[in-house]
């Protein structure tokens, strides 16, 4: 592609230690900001077992593992802020 550098290997341990940042960061008022992949990590494993089973957090939860492959984030944080919203949930992008 033109004018898209490919990222780096630092870039990939970062995305694979989960410190990867997230294209913009989000707020969930009183639960918790979400800047970077760990974060997304974190949010899911405070869902109870009923939502992360949803087709929905199912979807958040492959993204996040291709995210911590890859690098790319912007997939991931698109369909989290869609089932964020599906499922009413407040937030802020910060």
């Amino acid at each position: 592609m033109i004018g898209i550098k490919k990222r780096g290997a630092s870039w990939c341990h970062l995305a694979q230690t989960g410190r990867a940042p997230l294209p913009r960061a989000l707020t969930i008022p009183d639960i918790m900001d979400l800047v970077t992949l760990a974060d997304v990590r974190t949010l899911l494993g405070r869902l109870p077992k009923e939502t992360r089973a949803k087709s929905t957090w199912q979807h958040v939860e492959a993204g996040l593992k291709q995210a911590a492959t890859d690098g790319e984030t912007p997939e991931l944080w698109a369909a989290l802020q869609m089932v964020l919203m599906l499922e009413n949930v407040e937030y802020r992008l910060k």
